[in-house]
């Protein structure tokens, strides 16, 4: 324990660089600490069985469930248009209501009575307010004119109180006096976005995501204004109302909200059930009926909680902690699901650290996912892909701090796979301290192209020699592209992707002061601070139009498109160079580790290998660390090359780019080639740019900008090691 205690300190060193009655009415402003609700362990396990639609039938969450004389209505579509069905609460069998084809539905909601309300929309016409009976037939309908509406505002929301009606659509709340014909009776201001709910009590409440983060607030009719407001520190969306309260959702998990007592408490995740939900209803017999959205948009599915002697026992729970604002990517996400349905006694909890929206709040993940393995929560996962803001995870300082687990030794045990059937370029590139602690299905290949006789045999691509060329030749204006390529972005890239030539861990030194640092200082104050004027037009014609001898590739994993470029472009006279004295760089576009101190490291491994290693994502466009996967992906291009899917593709593209065969060897030869990955350290980082900026304003030369780097890093360095 005493190791562990001491590992994560280091590490934590590196991140930290009025409505009706009730009883308890808020008086005043409330706030919800949510997030510390969304660290706590799940009440219950349930168990997820999906109903069965009618064929077509998609169920719409963005109306969600209204409660209608003992059954939950819901809007379907399909290719007929939006439909009406009900599931009963007590038996959950669907029944399918009146057909509004032909009318847009905008919103759906019961009144206080019971009764059901649509709003509707008509071509160029008002939408029309349309009471319905429980078989979904119409009683009446109103059309909300101009003389109703505020001028220009569509509603896009709506709900039914005990006296009025309320509207909700892009920054207006707009309250009616139901009656034959609605009577406006005032507006507020809202959020775009913003839902509209019933409290416990019958009052409604508005709730969004605003300036003031995420609140709720009750709706006064008689001051005509907002009641006390509850406010949460992590944004929510509401899922529905219950016995007891409001159902929200962050994403990951189901809470139930007492709004008087403030009172939030998570209910399930939604990966342990194998369903990701949106709009939720209480059956009878403490079912959840649920919509699912993501992977499992638009089915239903009953929610059931394992309780009682003849329950399961509760399974094995893997945590898989990510500190991406936007959580694991779709097909992830799927993966987890599918894990979960088919393994019932071993669920995985997708743990997303991030609750913000700006590049700081990854920053602020990174601390949580710290203080959360320093109090003993440790995850089983860890996700080191790039978030969709911010930098990742470091992979390799976790390894060497000895937080991850070798995968070499469950690789060479597996029966159906080896250590061949990866790149080994990839492989070698990946490790640390000759070990594999983290599984990279797919990647992308950051390089450089440029004219072949221009830049002479490989033996001359160094910074001194290619800034030669910059020189002698008028047609070039800087070594790399400079429309839209930012000094930081450049320098960041080729500093982070220089492993060992800078910063070598294993022997606990950096070098800084070299001369191949000094040149890269050099080079890049040649890029203009703020960037160039960006180029437009198809990726072949930007390129085209760089005045710079190498343009660098950052075009993705598509083998054929960096191809196809590099074929335009430069002709068979094409060279692939990669960053001078590095070559290619491979950059993870996904990439899960095994912590060393699971309980569950087989069960972990089984999940990476069958989804991950097994069968990682084998699309064409894709560059994959299993060699049958890209060996498959070559042969797709080079038969498209070759014009034998010409009945498929019109005219085969060998036609329009004569040669490209030979252009993509070059570039998977290239490929294969690299022996670098990027590796991205935040204290490294802010030493390295803090110094290099004085050098860039010029406080300094590039020889003294690099000295003081080296003095800096090698102390915070020699700090990591104590």
């Amino acid at each position: 324990m005493k190791k562990i205690l001491t590992v994560v300190f280091l590490l934590f060193l590196l991140f930290m660089a009025g409505c009706g009655k009730n009883e308890e009415k808020p008086g005043e402003n409330k706030a919800v600490q949510a997030l510390e609700a969304s660290s706590a362990r799940a009440q219950a396990f349930y168990s997820a069985e999906e109903l069965s639609l009618p064929e077509g039938i998609a169920a719409n969450v963005l109306f969600g469930f209204t409660e209608c004389s003992g059954s939950f209505v819901f809007a379907g579509s399909s290719t007929e248009g939006t439909q009406l069905y009900a599931v009963s609460a007590d038996t959950a069998g669907i029944s399918r209501l009146e057909n509004y084809g032909g009318e847009e539905l905008t919103a759906l909601c019961a009144s206080a009575d019971g009764e059901l309300c649509a709003l509707y929309w008509q071509e160029e016409s008002w939408p029309c307010f349309v009471r319905l009976r429980e078989t979904g037939e119409e009683e009446s309908r109103v059309e909300l004119s101009d003389e109703l509406l505020p001028e220009n505002w569509r509603p896009m929301r709506m709900l039914s109180g005990r006296k009025n009606l309320y509207l909700v659509g892009d920054e207006l709340l707009a309250v009616f006096e139901t009656g034959r014909k609605p009577k406006l009776l005032y507006t507020l201001e809202a959020e775009t976005g913003a839902q509209l709910a019933a409290l416990s009590d019958g009052c409604c409440a508005l709730c969004q995501n605003g300036k003031e983060g995420y609140t709720i607030q009750p709706i006064d009719d008689k001051q005509e204004t907002y009641g006390s407001t509850l406010h949460f520190d992590i944004p929510f969306s509401v899922c529905g109302r219950g016995e007891t309260g409001l159902y929200l959702s962050d994403g990951s998990s189901l809470y139930i909200l007492d709004f008087y007592s403030g009172e939030l408490m998570k209910l399930l995740d939604w990966a342990s059930t194998g369903v990701y939900g949106g709009a939720v209803a209480e059956l009878s017999g403490c079912r959840l009926l649920c919509m699912g959205v993501g992977p499992n948009v638009g089915k239903l599915y009953i929610l059931e909680k394992k309780e009682g002697a003849e329950s399961v026992s509760e399974p094995v729970v893997l945590t898989l902690a990510t500190i991406d604002t936007l959580g694991l990517p779709y097909y992830m996400q799927e993966a987890v699901l599918e894990w979960n349905g088919s393994h019932p006694d071993c669920k995985i909890e997708i743990k997303n650290y991030n609750i913000g929206e700006d590049p700081e709040a990854v920053e602020n993940a990174k601390k949580r996912l710290i203080l959360d393995i320093t109090a003993g929560e440790i995850p089983d996962m860890y996700d080191f892909s790039f978030p969709s803001m911010g930098t990742p995870l470091d992979a390799a300082m976790f390894a060497r701090k000895g937080m991850l687990e070798n995968l070499y030794p469950y690789i060479d045990r597996d029966e159906g796979m080896s250590r061949e059937s990866f790149l080994p370029n990839v492989l070698s590139a990946l490790e640390v301290n000759n070990g594999l602690y983290e599984l990279v299905p797919w990647f992308r290949v950051v390089t450089a192209m440029g004219y072949g006789p221009d830049l002479g045999p490989p033996e001359n691509w160094t910074y001194d020699a290619l800034n030669a060329v910059v020189t002698e030749k008028e047609n070039y204006k800087t070594l790399f592209n400079n429309d839209g390529t930012t000094r930081n972005g450049l320098l960041s890239n080729i500093v982070f992707s220089s492993g060992s030539k800078l910063v070598d861990w294993k022997k606990g030194d950096c070098y800084f002061d070299s001369d191949y640092f000094v040149d890269i200082l050099e080079t890049t104050l040649q890029i203009s601070d703020p960037p160039g004027e960006r180029l437009y037009g198809s990726y072949s014609g930007i390129v085209s139009q760089s005045p710079s001898l190498l343009y660098i590739s950052s075009f993705g994993s598509e083998v054929w498109g960096e191809a196809v470029t590099a074929n335009s472009v430069y002709g068979q006279n094409s060279a692939f160079v990669g960053f001078p004295e590095l070559g290619p760089v491979i950059v993870p576009q996904f990439s899960l580790g095994i912590s060393a101190y699971s309980a569950h490291k087989e069960e972990c491994w089984q999940f990476l290998r069958q989804y991950l290693a097994e069968r990682p994502l084998s699309m064409p466009h894709v560059t994959c660390i299993r060699k049958d996967v890209m060996d498959s992906s070559v042969r797709y291009w080079v038969d498209r090359a070759s014009g034998k899917y010409s009945e498929i593709d019109k005219e085969p593209y060998i036609q329009n780019h004569p040669g490209i065969e030979d252009t993509m060897k070059k570039y998977l030869d290239h490929i294969y080639s690299a022996e670098t990955v990027y590796r991205f350290d935040q204290n490294i980082w802010e030493i390295v740019w803090s110094e290099a900026t004085k050098f860039y304003g010029g406080q300094y030369t590039a020889a003294q900008a690099a000295a003081a780097i080296q003095g800096r890093a090698s102390v915070y360095m020699a700090e990591q090691s104590e």
